[in-house]
């Protein structure tokens, strides 16, 4: 009788324990699935991205705000998306610090720039 109910509290305990093994398992993947719909999803990837450096070719007819001054065609700097570049003007114009300007044409790292007029 003793070897019985043994027997029975050891079966019992067995599926006890296999029922808790099982469903944390189930626990676990379904928070897994739900991190990556999360990871996945834009709003919580953007933080994670790198800022996308912008084509040369799509600087051009952008506007910027001058960081050095240019004088004549000597080449300062200017700031365009939040990126500073060598420029210089197309005409022999001076452009002072903070004064606005948009840009004509890009060669190699230098981008030709002109007073903007608003």
């Amino acid at each position: 009788m003793v070897n019985i109910l043994m027997t029975i509290f050891l079966v019992w305990l067995f599926y006890i324990f296999v029922i808790k093994i099982f469903g944390s398992i189930l626990f676990f993947c379904f928070f897994l699935y739900l991190f990556h719909l999360l990871v996945k999803s834009r709003f919580f990837s953007q933080f994670f991205r790198k800022k996308k450096m912008p084509n040369v070719d799509a600087l051009r007819g952008k506007a910027a705000v001058v960081v050095e001054r240019i004088i004549g065609k000597e080449t300062g700097l200017v700031k365009v998306c939040d990126q500073v570049w060598s420029a210089e003007t197309d005409n022999y114009t001076t452009l002072n610090r903070e004064e606005k300007v948009f840009v004509v044409r890009v060669y190699r790292d230098k981008l030709m720039v002109r007073r903007s007029n608003y």
